[in-house]
């Protein structure tokens, strides 16, 4: 997908987000200066690609059964017991 299906409207919901942030940076920029809009949405992305990756590392783990402590009385195992 190029620029010139973003600007002939072929992906309606692509076209009108790129035209928000376009609207949103040069309004932002009228009145903030560039460091400060550069930052500001450096920002705005790490607050929704780190929540985004730490759902994905959630879901591949593996789940534990119900009822199992995972205690298999390995190396650590003699800490979880006091007597």
């Amino acid at each position: 997908m190029g620029v010139w299906a973003l600007l002939c409207w072929r992906v309606p919901e692509r076209s009108a987000l790129s035209l928000l942030v376009a609207l949103v940076a040069l309004g932002s920029l009228s009145r903030f200066s560039a460091v400060s809009v550069a930052a500001y949405g450096a920002l705005a992305v790490l607050a929704v690609t780190v929540p985004l990756r730490l759902r994905q590392v959630a879901l591949r783990r593996p789940r534990v059964p119900q009822g199992d402590t995972g205690d298999r009385g390995g190396h650590w195992g003699h800490w979880g017991r006091w007597g």
